[in-house]
């Protein structure tokens, strides 16, 4: 049986939530961002809400998607082919097979006319002007989502030592402020003196974990994890904390981490770190595509064969 990602586009009045009740079924699921909105059986926007809205309904297709329903309808207007992004996303990973459907167009003059809301006609034109066309499923793969300074930001930083990691970590805080949380802080003493003890590495990453929850929840942005990341089961823990806090995850590489020779990966390094263990890293190094990779993603000891 092939799993269905329906992904509805179309401007408000134009009956998409009739559609996507008819594609239902019996054990289909349909999510929309207006539910965030709706309280006591009344509809109460808001537009400061409305990226929480947004994150929420992600949140609630992943869910839907893990546990295999089928067909998952994403009932937005998705003006924006970024506004799609993260759902075609969590399809390829989930290997859902995605449909895109666009409903009917008329005139501005008469959605307005129609029953069902209260918007404006300048707000209905403004999003007709704004309606992105595309040609395939890899135009909305590719879309970049625009630089928003009120959405708080999680930056996951990625690199095995002597790549140049903590030097951009470096330059995004001088940038954008924030905070940056480095297992470098733990491992160094009151000395001033880096001492790197593999064996309290797990404690070193609670540690972090700890801090950037203390530093989500207090609203600080951006929130800068300077670690290795070398798996993408070391991000999940993070990722889940930005889904929960509706913070932006970024990935950030560093271009030295491109540098396949340990030798000189570990002289950049300052010799703070043994070869061999840069070594393993550059072996193990996995490239990520999305958040949702890294949600799927399964620490060693949970995995079954």
């Amino acid at each position: 049986m092939f799993l269905k990602l329906y992904i509805l586009r179309g401007l408000p009045r134009t009956f998409k939530s009739q559609l996507a009740e008819q594609l239902k079924g019996e054990h289909g699921k349909v999510l929309s961002s207006d539910d965030y909105f709706k309280r006591n059986g009344k509809f109460d926007y808001s537009y400061q809400e409305q990226d929480k809205a947004h994150r929420e309904n992600e949140k609630g297709a992943w869910e839907a998607m893990k546990r295999g329903i089928s067909p998952v309808i994403i009932d937005n207007t998705n003006i924006r082919l970024w506004h799609m992004k993260s759902y075609v996303e969590m399809a390829d990973e989930l290997h859902y097979t995605i449909k895109i459907l666009k409903t009917g167009e008329c005139s501005i003059e008469e959605l307005y006319r129609r029953p069902g809301g209260n918007i404006p006609m300048d707000v209905l034109q403004r999003m007709r002007d704004n309606f992105e066309e595309y040609n395939n499923v890899d135009d909305i793969r590719n879309a970049k989502e625009p630089w928003r300074d009120h959405i708080p930001k999680l930056y996951l930083m990625r690199g095995v030592p002597g790549s140049g990691r903590a030097a951009l970590a470096g330059k995004i805080k001088k940038n954008f402020g924030g905070v940056i949380i480095s297992t470098r802080t733990y491992f160094t003493g009151r000395d001033g003196v880096y001492r790197f003890r593999p064996d309290l590495l797990p404690k070193a990453h609670e540690w972090i974990i700890r801090r950037a929850e203390k530093a989500m929840k207090e609203g600080i942005s951006p929130v800068i994890i300077d670690t290795t990341n070398v798996l993408l089961w070391h991000m999940k823990p993070y990722v889940q904390m930005a889904l929960r806090y509706y913070y932006k995850v970024i990935f950030k590489e560093p271009e030295g981490n491109s540098e396949k020779d340990a030798t000189k990966l570990y002289r950049r390094s300052g010799c703070r770190v043994p070869e061999r263990v840069i070594t393993n890293m550059v072996k193990q190094f996995k490239m990520v595509r999305s958040q949702w990779q890294v949600l799927n993603s399964k620490e060693p000891w949970k995995c079954q064969d």
